[in-house]
């Protein structure tokens, strides 16, 4: 009898993962929400910055390290150099975030006083919709940012 009733636990742990990963809500098909923006340029929540998120050249794949560019503007437009630039994010229809701890540095191609920024260690670890979130500490103020990126079935 505890024999069965072990195998019983492990099949119940084992199931509720796995729906855990593969529904929420109205978007457990794994589709991203409808009208979800997809810009790669923004105005801070704040209003403080205007954020440009540049992916490399190539198209994004799953499991593939990556270098991003970050460019940080101040609405008139002037760099933003000296930025702190926390990362954070994650998929929001499975609870879960990046598989690597990426991190912002300043641009070392572009100089100090450039307001460009690499977002260092980016990975997906699989396809769908994806959130970067950027908090931003500059002598201009702190704000933040939220992207959505969405890696389509082919990027596996």
């Amino acid at each position: 009898m505890t024999k069965w009733f072990g195998w019983l636990a492990i099949a119940v742990v084992a199931l509720s993962l796995q729906a855990g990963c593969s529904s929420h809500g109205d978007e457990g098909n794994g589709a991203p929400p409808p009208g979800l923006d997809l810009s790669t340029t923004k105005t801070s929540t704040g209003g403080k910055y205007v954020v440009d998120l540049r992916r490399p050249g190539q198209p994004t794949r799953v499991n593939k390290l990556e270098s991003w560019q970050i460019v940080v503007r101040t609405p008139a437009g002037a760099p933003v150099p000296g930025a702190s630039i926390r990362f954070g994010g994650g998929m929001p229809q499975h609870d879960h975030g990046f598989p690597t701890q990426p991190r912002v540095v300043p641009d070392p191609a572009s100089g100090a006083a450039s307001g460009d920024y690499q977002l260092q260690g980016m990975k997906f670890s699989m396809p769908g919709w994806w959130v970067i979130r950027l908090d931003i500490d500059a002598p201009g103020g702190t704000d933040d940012i939220t992207f959505n990126v969405v890696l389509p079935p082919s990027a596996s």
